[in-house]
């Protein structure tokens, strides 16, 4: 899938952040990309956040990680946290903190007046 590759991309006015043209679905791929384009355009997260929430899907990607319990879907795992903290010189729990505020600003952004009506 290539998660942790550049996700962000320019996208074609025909995507939409739930269905496409002619009502099809988007694929989720694209909703991410558009989401996190959005709010890197918007200075909602910094590229750092970013990438640190790109790394920890594409750890739980590779591990099949589903769930961690917290609503996540797999994202704050202990296991994924561990590893890209190694990989970033912190500690897992540095990771699982940075990423929920990460989590939290964009939930409040795909949230706001501006997000919705722009998909």
């Amino acid at each position: 899938m290539g998660l942790s590759r550049a996700v962000i991309r320019v996208l074609t006015e025909d995507d939409h952040l739930n269905h496409g043209p002619e009502g099809r679905e988007v694929a989720p791929e694209v909703e991410l990309d558009r989401l996190l384009a959005d709010a890197l355009a918007q200075q909602v997260i910094t590229h750092d956040q970013c990438g640190l929430l790109l790394e920890l899907a594409q750890v739980a990607h590779e591990a099949d990680v589903r769930r961690s319990g917290r609503g996540s879907g797999g994202l704050l795992s202990s296991e994924g946290a561990s590893r890209v903290g190694s990989g970033r010189g912190v500690s897992g729990i540095t990771v699982k903190r940075r990423a929920i505020r990460a989590l939290g600003d964009l939930r409040v952004h795909v949230t706001s007046t501006n997000y919705l009506a722009s998909a």
